[in-house]
């Protein structure tokens, strides 16, 4: 499985993270949409190497659609601070 393109774009996100002006709690949220994003493209990646292609492919496909989200609203910066959501508690 290449996971180039789609590691390409992570990178692209993670960087704009670094350089947005948001408040803490949504540079908390992006940090935790980016973990868990790189977390299914390296499931996708371990998956692919054991053979289980249709699991892999799932995840890769999660990873993309997370990740297209995640760019297209700014990497969750509005700037009114009303967007921060605790996905994992």
């Amino acid at each position: 499985m290449r996971v180039d393109k789609l590691q390409e774009k992570f990178d692209s996100a993670f960087l704009k993270l670094d350089m947005m002006e948001c408040d803490s709690a949504l540079k908390t949220q992006a940090s935790v949409n980016l973990n868990t994003i790189n977390f299914f493209i390296q499931g996708a990646i371990s998956l692919a190497n054991n053979c289980a292609e249709q699991d892999a492919l799932k995840l890769y496909t999660k990873a993309s659609n997370m990740l297209d989200q995640f760019i297209k609203t700014n990497c969750g910066c509005t700037g009114n601070g009303n967007n921060y959501i605790i996905n994992f508690r």
